[in-house]
Protein backbone atom coordinates (compact mmCIF):
# COMPACT_ATOMS: atom_id res chain seq x y z
CA UNK A 1 0.00 0.00 0.00
CA UNK A 2 1.36 3.64 -0.60
CA UNK A 3 1.23 4.98 2.72
CA UNK A 4 3.67 1.84 3.85
CA UNK A 5 5.80 2.59 0.54
CA UNK A 6 6.19 6.30 1.15
CA UNK A 7 7.13 5.65 4.78
CA UNK A 8 9.70 2.65 3.93
CA UNK A 9 11.23 5.55 1.48
CA UNK A 10 11.60 7.91 4.08
CA UNK A 11 13.23 4.97 6.40
CA UNK A 12 15.80 4.64 3.77
CA UNK A 13 16.41 8.84 3.62
CA UNK A 14 16.56 8.90 7.13
CA UNK A 15 19.17 5.61 7.47
CA UNK A 16 21.49 6.88 4.63
CA UNK A 17 21.58 10.01 6.08
CA UNK A 18 22.43 8.34 9.73
CA UNK A 19 18.94 10.01 11.34
CA UNK A 20 18.58 6.71 13.04
CA UNK A 21 16.73 8.08 16.17
CA UNK A 22 13.92 9.10 13.53
CA UNK A 23 13.09 5.16 12.16
CA UNK A 24 11.84 3.54 15.35
CA UNK A 25 9.84 7.20 16.10
CA UNK A 26 8.30 6.92 12.22
CA UNK A 27 7.86 3.00 12.32
CA UNK A 28 6.17 2.79 15.74
CA UNK A 29 3.82 5.99 14.39
CA UNK A 30 2.75 4.14 11.02
CA UNK A 31 2.39 0.88 12.63
CA UNK A 32 -0.40 2.43 15.26
CA UNK A 33 -2.09 4.35 12.02
CA UNK A 34 -1.60 1.67 9.46
CA UNK A 35 -2.19 -1.26 11.68
CA UNK A 36 -5.86 -1.89 10.44
CA UNK A 37 -5.41 -1.21 6.75
CA UNK A 38 -2.76 -3.38 5.91
CA UNK A 39 0.61 -5.35 6.28
CA UNK A 40 2.38 -3.71 8.73
CA UNK A 41 5.61 -6.51 8.69
CA UNK A 42 8.25 -4.58 6.60
CA UNK A 43 7.98 -1.84 9.23
CA UNK A 44 8.75 -4.20 11.79
CA UNK A 45 11.89 -5.23 9.98
CA UNK A 46 12.89 -1.73 9.37
CA UNK A 47 12.51 -1.20 12.71
CA UNK A 48 14.85 -3.87 14.37
CA UNK A 49 17.51 -2.52 12.01
CA UNK A 50 17.04 0.71 13.71
CA UNK A 51 17.78 -1.60 16.58
CA UNK A 52 21.07 -2.63 15.25
CA UNK A 53 22.43 1.10 14.63
CA UNK A 54 21.23 1.98 18.11
CA UNK A 55 23.59 -0.88 19.64
CA UNK A 56 20.43 -3.00 20.78
CA UNK A 57 21.74 -6.08 19.10
CA UNK A 58 19.97 -8.24 21.19
CA UNK A 59 16.29 -6.78 20.67
CA UNK A 60 17.21 -6.45 17.29
CA UNK A 61 17.93 -10.64 16.72
CA UNK A 62 14.69 -11.04 18.59
CA UNK A 63 13.01 -9.02 16.73
CA UNK A 64 14.12 -10.02 13.13
CA UNK A 65 13.46 -13.51 13.84
CA UNK A 66 10.12 -12.85 14.86
CA UNK A 67 9.35 -10.71 11.19
CA UNK A 68 11.94 -13.81 9.66
CA UNK A 69 8.45 -15.64 10.37
CA UNK A 70 6.52 -13.94 7.85
CA UNK A 71 7.09 -15.35 4.30
CA UNK A 72 7.44 -12.12 2.97
CA UNK A 73 10.55 -11.12 4.89
CA UNK A 74 12.50 -14.12 5.16
CA UNK A 75 15.01 -12.33 2.91
CA UNK A 76 15.02 -8.93 4.52
CA UNK A 77 15.04 -10.36 8.10
CA UNK A 78 17.83 -12.73 6.95
CA UNK A 79 19.90 -10.33 5.85
CA UNK A 80 19.39 -7.90 8.85
CA UNK A 81 20.37 -11.06 10.98
CA UNK A 82 23.45 -11.32 9.50
CA UNK A 83 24.42 -7.87 10.01
CA UNK A 84 23.12 -8.02 13.37
CA UNK A 85 25.73 -11.49 13.75
CA UNK A 86 28.48 -9.89 12.64
CA UNK A 87 28.31 -6.58 14.67
CA UNK A 88 28.59 -8.69 18.00
CA UNK A 89 31.61 -9.27 20.15
CA UNK A 90 31.49 -12.79 19.76
CA UNK A 91 30.40 -13.38 15.81
CA UNK A 92 29.16 -17.18 15.11
CA UNK A 93 29.53 -17.83 12.40
CA UNK A 94 27.49 -20.91 11.74
CA UNK A 95 24.93 -19.01 12.57
CA UNK A 96 25.73 -16.74 9.59
CA UNK A 97 26.38 -19.58 7.21
CA UNK A 98 22.67 -20.60 7.97
CA UNK A 99 21.53 -17.18 7.46
CA UNK A 100 22.75 -17.08 4.23
CA UNK A 101 22.06 -20.39 2.61
CA UNK A 102 18.50 -19.22 3.84
CA UNK A 103 18.58 -15.92 1.91
CA UNK A 104 19.46 -17.63 -1.30
CA UNK A 105 16.25 -19.54 -0.99
CA UNK A 106 14.18 -16.76 0.51
CA UNK A 107 15.11 -15.23 -2.47
CA UNK A 108 13.32 -17.70 -5.11
CA UNK A 109 10.04 -17.06 -3.47
CA UNK A 110 10.37 -13.34 -2.07
CA UNK A 111 7.37 -11.04 -3.12
CA UNK A 112 8.11 -6.86 -4.52
CA UNK A 113 8.09 -6.07 -0.86
CA UNK A 114 10.52 -8.32 0.34
CA UNK A 115 12.69 -7.36 -2.69
CA UNK A 116 12.69 -3.63 -2.39
CA UNK A 117 13.30 -3.70 1.82
CA UNK A 118 16.14 -7.02 1.08
CA UNK A 119 18.45 -4.57 -1.83
CA UNK A 120 17.97 -1.43 0.58
CA UNK A 121 19.24 -3.35 3.68
CA UNK A 122 22.10 -4.79 1.17
CA UNK A 123 22.81 -1.13 0.63
CA UNK A 124 23.10 0.06 3.74
CA UNK A 125 25.45 -3.14 4.45
CA UNK A 126 27.24 -2.88 1.82
CA UNK A 127 26.64 -6.00 0.67
CA UNK A 128 26.39 -4.79 -3.08
CA UNK A 129 26.60 -8.18 -5.25
CA UNK A 130 23.96 -9.45 -3.53
CA UNK A 131 21.94 -5.98 -3.75
CA UNK A 132 22.12 -6.28 -7.39
CA UNK A 133 21.08 -9.60 -7.79
CA UNK A 134 17.70 -8.80 -5.23
CA UNK A 135 17.43 -5.69 -7.65
CA UNK A 136 17.66 -7.71 -11.25
CA UNK A 137 15.07 -10.22 -9.71
CA UNK A 138 12.40 -7.36 -9.15
CA UNK A 139 13.09 -5.92 -12.32
CA UNK A 140 11.64 -9.62 -13.61
CA UNK A 141 8.25 -9.04 -11.61
CA UNK A 142 5.35 -6.92 -13.89
CA UNK A 143 4.95 -4.67 -10.74
CA UNK A 144 8.78 -3.90 -9.95
CA UNK A 145 10.54 -2.61 -12.88
CA UNK A 146 10.23 1.30 -11.56
CA UNK A 147 11.45 -0.03 -7.59
CA UNK A 148 14.03 -1.52 -9.77
CA UNK A 149 14.99 1.22 -11.51
CA UNK A 150 15.39 3.02 -8.51
CA UNK A 151 17.22 0.49 -6.36
CA UNK A 152 20.11 0.16 -9.27
CA UNK A 153 20.23 4.16 -9.08
CA UNK A 154 20.87 3.69 -5.42
CA UNK A 155 23.52 0.91 -5.94
CA UNK A 156 25.27 3.13 -8.73
CA UNK A 157 25.77 5.57 -5.48
CA UNK A 158 27.08 3.22 -3.47
CA UNK A 159 29.41 1.55 -5.43
CA UNK A 160 32.63 0.60 -3.51
CA UNK A 161 34.84 2.34 -6.32
CA UNK A 162 33.16 5.38 -6.11
CA UNK A 163 29.96 6.71 -6.94
CA UNK A 164 28.98 6.60 -11.03
CA UNK A 165 26.13 9.65 -10.54
CA UNK A 166 25.30 9.81 -13.87
CA UNK A 167 24.67 6.63 -14.12
CA UNK A 168 22.92 6.82 -10.78
CA UNK A 169 21.00 9.62 -12.24
CA UNK A 170 20.05 7.90 -15.49
CA UNK A 171 18.41 4.50 -13.46
CA UNK A 172 16.43 7.65 -11.30
CA UNK A 173 15.21 9.29 -14.52
CA UNK A 174 13.75 6.48 -15.99
CA UNK A 175 12.04 5.09 -12.57
CA UNK A 176 9.86 8.22 -12.60
CA UNK A 177 9.29 8.46 -16.72
CA UNK A 178 5.98 7.44 -18.32
CA UNK A 179 4.50 7.31 -14.16
CA UNK A 180 0.97 8.37 -13.57
CA UNK A 181 2.80 11.44 -11.20
CA UNK A 182 0.59 10.60 -8.08
CA UNK A 183 2.56 7.39 -8.02
CA UNK A 184 6.07 8.63 -8.65
CA UNK A 185 8.49 7.06 -6.56
CA UNK A 186 9.61 8.86 -3.87
CA UNK A 187 12.70 6.89 -3.57
CA UNK A 188 13.63 8.03 -7.27
CA UNK A 189 12.89 11.74 -6.64
CA UNK A 190 15.18 11.69 -3.28
CA UNK A 191 17.76 10.20 -5.66
CA UNK A 192 17.74 12.56 -8.28
CA UNK A 193 18.01 15.36 -5.42
CA UNK A 194 21.14 13.42 -3.92
CA UNK A 195 22.43 13.58 -7.84
CA UNK A 196 21.91 17.06 -7.61
CA UNK A 197 23.97 17.50 -4.41
CA UNK A 198 26.72 15.68 -5.00
CA UNK A 199 27.00 17.54 -8.62
CA UNK A 200 27.53 20.57 -6.68
CA UNK A 201 24.23 21.99 -7.84
CA UNK A 202 23.86 23.72 -4.36
CA UNK A 203 21.35 25.90 -5.12
CA UNK A 204 19.07 23.23 -6.53
CA UNK A 205 20.17 20.97 -3.63
CA UNK A 206 18.91 24.32 -1.02
CA UNK A 207 15.82 24.80 -3.04
CA UNK A 208 14.94 21.10 -2.56
CA UNK A 209 15.67 21.07 1.36
CA UNK A 210 13.88 24.27 1.86
CA UNK A 211 11.00 22.51 0.15
CA UNK A 212 10.75 19.12 2.18
CA UNK A 213 8.86 19.85 5.18
CA UNK A 214 9.71 16.92 7.75
CA UNK A 215 6.19 15.86 8.23
CA UNK A 216 5.87 14.65 4.92
CA UNK A 217 8.53 15.15 2.58
CA UNK A 218 6.62 15.13 -0.57
CA UNK A 219 7.26 18.37 -1.88
CA UNK A 220 5.46 19.55 -5.11
CA UNK A 221 9.39 20.47 -6.59
CA UNK A 222 10.85 17.40 -6.06
CA UNK A 223 7.61 15.60 -8.33
CA UNK A 224 8.54 18.73 -10.99
CA UNK A 225 11.96 16.74 -11.24
CA UNK A 226 10.90 14.07 -13.09
CA UNK A 227 8.96 16.25 -15.62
Amino acid sequence: MAEVQNTEDLIFYYLRNDLVHHVRNLANKRIQQLKKKGNTDVLFFWKGVALIYQGDLDGAVKLLRKVKKKKAMELPASIGLIFAHKKQKSIDREAIRELEDFAKSALTRADLVGLVAAARACMLTRNLTLGRQIAKRAGQRPDGVAASLALSGWLEMYRSGGPDLDAANGYFSKALSGVDPASKSLDAMLGRVEFFKRKGLYVLFAVCRACVPPSSFLPSFLRSLAR
